[in-house]
């Protein structure tokens, strides 16, 4: 199929076809080639009743939409719309499977497709151009699982005789998803991942090494601890990594090989006009750097193994109070920030029994705040603040009998495993010796290891402050996209901010190779599906909200239109399934 597209905006005319959108199909008959131009050039605002009055008034019938031969009127079917018969095939249809209907209703619906990956939301799209909600809602999340990407010329300097590509990484997460991102001039890449689990960064970085021809890569992220960890096992000495600290903004680290591994402690602001940091308290004076020989923080070792015993167990008192004080019903993913604190509080606990120290009263004072939330959220009915205490006291492995103990008394159901956790301690090895500091003051007099490192950074950053803007910028355009209501699915949310991204034309050549005319216009063919009868018992693949797949055998008990109430197998209770999260059934 060829599409010719003007950007004219479509008049309502209903005699003028000479602006708007024009679309051509190549068709292998010469008569239904012409109504198929006659019917791509009309408005698609138009409602089927007027194109339907307007083909009978030009043409005088209908044609077969499997065979192009015309249609005679054979009476209507049990709904009340008009029932054609094709004297050829001896098909069967009603007014809107014919030839007509169907490529008009092609040109609509993919023009309101259009719409809404470029401008519109899904609703308001579904009433401007007349469509049933539902029907749009299928449409949209029939969008592939792709990821997202942009071709171009990556950035990259000359530095003492070598060759540096500069790439910017960061993530953005959606529930327990999330996108990492990268960023190197024109090109812009990324896939789904967690940068906790690990989840996504072999696929990330393979990308990434494909695509960036350097001697050595120079990555300036805000990312974690883990993903440095990745990096330097993957690139070795060929990385320079530029870490911005989470913890105290304005704090930057920078990992680099000179003979051997050093870090480079200095602000952010180290070559642009200084300006006062929120925790200006926490940083170096300004024109102060620190120049450390091996890799200051990036190591596996516990850093709770360096500390007294006194500082581990303020940590563990301080993460309880915060736990026992939190807010559980506050908006906001309170779980996330919770469950950070709760893993702080097992390593210290953990910390406490490997030196054999007291921790009976510790203990008991956790017990003592998982029995109160027992007690105090087991009758609540906001089953979502059920699920944040849940989903953050799963990170505290210590006590994991009561954890489960708490999850089935709010949730009816027990801990599942995150194996995520595992395969993050698997990568877990030692890289370099703990770093000591061994320079602190102006780089004028510091070591030559400084003075070469500082000078490639006063390239980069000449008059700038050391940020991830790159990344934020992009993140900031699709931001509001991907983060926005749950009806949308990440992978999808990217698929359509990766059609944004591309010229119209793009896009329709994307959408013509995705959703041929077959497929377009009508929604999945009954005859695939399995009808749901109550009383009987099917197996089912069901997939949650976290989007864990599952096998259970359930019986019908209630069916409605988006839900069906059944007794599940599994859980040996009676549940309700949202039929959207159903991705196989068969009868039993």
């Amino acid at each position: 199929m060829d599409y010719q597209i003007d950007y004219k905006a479509p008049v309502r005319d209903l005699n003028s076809r000479t602006n708007g959108q024009h679309w051509n199909l190549n068709i292998p008959d010469d008569e239904m080639q012409r109504r198929s131009e006659y019917l791509l050039c009309m408005d698609p605002m138009l409602d089927y009743d007027t194109i339907a009055s307007m083909i009978m008034e030009k043409y005088g019938d209908f044609s077969c939409r499997f065979c192009y031969f015309p249609l005679v009127m054979d009476g209507k079917n049990g709904p009340g719309t008009k029932e054609f018969l094709c004297m050829k095939c001896r098909r069967k249809m009603s007014l809107y499977n014919t030839f007509e209907l169907v490529t008009f209703r092609y040109r609509k619906e993919l023009t309101a497709f259009l719409s809404y990956v470029h401008s519109t939301s899904s609703e308001g799209t579904a009433s401007l151009y007349g469509l049933g909600s539902d029907l749009f809602n299928e449409m949209r999340m029939s969008l592939p699982e792709i990821h997202y990407s942009r071709n171009g010329k990556p950035d990259t300097i000359e530095y003492d005789g070598t060759r540096y590509g500069i790439v910017t990484i960061d993530m953005m997460y959606k529930g327990h998803k999330g996108l990492m991102l990268g960023v190197s001039g024109d090109l812009k890449f990324g896939n789904l991942g967690n940068e906790d689990s690990g989840d996504g960064l072999d696929e990330f970085f393979n990308t990434l090494e494909a695509q960036i021809h350097a001697d050595r890569i120079i990555f300036l992220m805000d990312m974690k601890m883990s993903v440095a960890h990745r990096i330097l096992e993957k690139w070795n000495k060929k990385a320079i990594i530029i870490l911005q600290s989470h913890r105290i903004w304005g704090d930057v680290f920078i990992y680099f090989h000179r003979e051997e591994w050093f870090t480079l402690h200095l602000r952010t602001d180290a070559f642009s006009s200084v300006t006062v940091k929120r925790d200006e308290s926490s940083l170096l004076p300004p024109g102060v750097m620190e120049l450390y020989s091996g890799l200051k923080g990036v190591t596996h070792r516990n850093p709770m193994r360096r500390m007294t015993e006194d500082e581990v167990r303020k940590i563990a008192h301080n993460c309880l109070d915060q736990v026992r004080s939190v807010d559980w019903n506050a908006k906001g993913r309170v779980d996330f920030v919770m469950a950070a604190k709760l893993r702080d509080l097992n390593a210290a606990l953990k910390e406490l029994k490997r030196r054999k120290s007291d921790t009976e009263s510790l203990v008991k004072e956790i017990g003592d705040v998982l029995s109160a939330l027992k007690e105090g959220y087991r009758r609540r009915i906001n089953r979502s603040v059920k699920k944040k205490i849940v989903n953050a006291w799963r990170s505290f492995s210590l006590l994991k009998e009561q954890v489960n103990d708490l999850s089935l008394a709010l949730l009816g159901e027990p801990i599942k495993d995150n194996p995520g956790s595992k395969k993050a301690s698997e990568r877990k090895v030692r890289i370099s010796d703990p770093a000591r500091l061994i320079y602190k003051g102006a780089v004028e007099n510091g070591p030559q290891e400084m003075r070469w490192i500082t000078g490639l950074l006063q390239k980069m950053f000449s008059g700038k402050e050391i940020t991830t803007n790159a990344c934020e910028g992009t993140f900031g355009n699709m931001g509001t996209l991907i983060r926005s209501g749950r009806s949308i699915l990440l992978e999808r949310a990217l698929t359509k901010n990766m059609l944004q991204s591309g010229s119209p034309e793009e896009t329709v050549a994307w959408f013509n190779e995705n959703y041929p005319m077959d497929d377009m216009g009508r929604r999945a063919e009954r005859g695939h599906r399995t009808k749901l009868i109550v009383g009987k018992s099917y197996k089912i693949t069901y997939q949650d909200r976290s989007t864990v797949k599952t096998e259970r055998i359930i019986d019908i008990r209630e069916r409605k239109r988006k839900y069906i109430t059944a007794y599940c197998h599994l859980r040996n209770a009676v549940r309700t399934f949202k039929r959207s999260r159903i991705k196989s059934i068969e009868p039993v």
